[in-house]
């Protein structure tokens, strides 16, 4: 009986090793082994990965929604499994080669996805600019604690909107203008329903159609 109970307890805990600990283990050797690769050899090995990912997307998250893919269909998805993804060595090389030191960041969880990056990337000395509005947390609270947490370490809090206008800057700008009225319209509310009136009520376009 005793020899039963010690195998069982082995065997518990050679289960929690490999489901909890190992991955840990690898994911970190993972990171230090890319840190040491070139750029072009860590863009080819997630281009691997991705095309891995795209033929079984179970392999972590699943799908990634389309209409994120088709904002800028050439960028191909970093797949990981750290909930941090300045943990990431192959995400924080692709943030380091766009060679900006501006970020403009949104994610859902507010207190995890969006909080830990922002905090470590302000440490790394970037300017962080966290969109509030376009990010969710588990709960009000949840969500408005963290802004608090990223404030009070340096990051910049702002709406979707802001960032719209402030791309946008003046609306003599017409390669963008129409795109971003076409947004404002759809998303704004009260201020696309005044652009709305305005089109049509003052400059006698025709009415919009669904």
């Amino acid at each position: 009986m005793k020899t039963f109970l010690i195998i069982v307890c082995c065997l518990i805990l050679l289960y929690g090793f490999i489901k909890h600990i190992l991955p840990k283990i690898l994911a970190f050797g993972l990171n230090i082994y890319l840190s040491f690769l070139s750029d072009e050899k860590v863009e080819a090995y997630f281009v691997k990965q991705y095309q891995k990912y795209r033929e079984n997307p179970k392999s972590f998250s699943g799908y990634i929604w389309p209409e994120l893919l088709a904002v800028h269909p050439d960028v191909k998805p970093i797949e990981r499994t750290s909930m941090n993804s300045w943990e990431d060595a192959a995400f924080v090389k692709a943030v380091e080669a766009t060679g900006r030191k501006k970020l403009i960041i949104s994610a859902l969880w507010t207190e995890v996805c969006l909080t830990f990056p922002a905090l470590m990337a302000l440490e790394a000395g970037y300017e962080v600019y966290v969109v509030t509005d376009t990010s969710g947390g588990t709960s009000v609270d949840a969500h408005e604690r963290s802004i608090d947490r990223m404030v009070q370490a340096g990051a910049v809090p702002v709406t979707w909107q802001q960032v719209l206008l402030e791309y946008q800057r003046d609306w003599s700008r017409k390669e963008t203008y129409d795109a971003v009225m076409d947004l404002v319209r759809e998303h704004s509310g009260a201020y696309g329903m005044g652009v709305d009136y305005a089109y049509t009520m003052v400059h006698g376009a025709p009415e919009r159609k669904a």
